[in-house]
């Protein structure tokens, strides 16, 4: 009996102190490894250094910083001072990000795109700077090029200007009932219809990550794109003699619980 009577207040100073201590770490601040496995939803990219999640544009974000916001529909999108692109996809490893424009309409936002490129020092798949081919598809005759039929395919009545590389063949892209434009240099390469395709080359944490550390930027205000390593370490609350006293009326040992 009375074993039992031990047994229910231990239990019920155990109750206690984990509903303290769910108080006391939901009222903390977060720490650097807290945003480690953020994500917009299911199958969507983490998010993780050197990219952040924000709440769209109510947060400042600019170089070197690259923000990332979450819509109603769970979908990740990449923010830019004047467009958002959808992210398919990012490969921390290779240092890639897959983009996709919303409305499947990049000439809409061509110059904007070169301009995030070059601002970020972004390259493409292509290393070498290509031309690009621009084409009028007004007259085209069918809503959507027949070489595709899938989630990414152009609209041509919403967006009738078609950009291709200039090295693909407009054959196999259907562009023959489409008017050819003009040809322009770009920095990058790709053919509209498609997931972009962008790697980064700094922020570089190829160091501090066979350290076993993590990056961060030196500081918040950073315009330069400096960064240094640190260690992931976790939270730990110590809870003293004295506050399990006040809470349980028991003097117990003091404890430190890590989070």
């Amino acid at each position: 009996m009375i074993a039992s009577v031990l047994l229910l207040q231990r239990d019920s100073v155990l109750m206690k102190l984990s509903l303290m201590l769910i108080l006391i770490g939901s009222g903390s601040t977060h720490n650097q490894c807290d945003g480690e496995n953020l994500s917009c939803g299911p199958n969507q990219p983490l998010i993780r250094f050197p990219f952040q999640l924000v709440k769209e544009m109510k947060e400042p974000c600019s170089y070197p910083r690259l923000c990332l916001s979450c819509t109603e529909k769970n979908e990740t999108m990449l923010l830019l001072p004047t467009i958002k692109l959808q992210v398919i996809d990012i490969n921390y490893q290779r240092k890639g990000i897959f983009l996709t424009e919303p409305e499947n309409c990049f000439s809409n936002k061509f110059m904007q795109i070169i301009n995030f490129v070059q601002s970020y020092q972004f390259e493409s798949l292509y290393y070498e700077p290509h031309n690009l081919s621009i084409f009028n598809c007004t007259s085209a005759g069918h809503r959507y090029l027949r070489y595709r039929a899938d989630s990414y395919s152009q609209d041509l009545v919403s967006c009738p200007i078609f950009i291709s590389d200039s090295l693909d063949s407009v054959l196999k892209l259907d562009l023959t009932s489409c008017t050819k434009m003009f040809d322009i240099p770009s920095p990058i390469g790709f053919t509209d219809g498609y997931p972009l395709y962008l790697k980064w080359f700094k922020p570089n944490c190829s160091e501090c990550e066979a350290k076993g550390k993590r990056c961060k930027w030196k500081t918040n205000n950073d315009t330069e794109g400096d960064i240094e390593c640190f260690e992931c370490t976790r939270k730990r609350i110590h809870v003293s003699k004295s506050l399990i006293f006040a809470t349980t009326g028991h003097i117990r040992d003091s404890y430190t619980f890590a989070f």
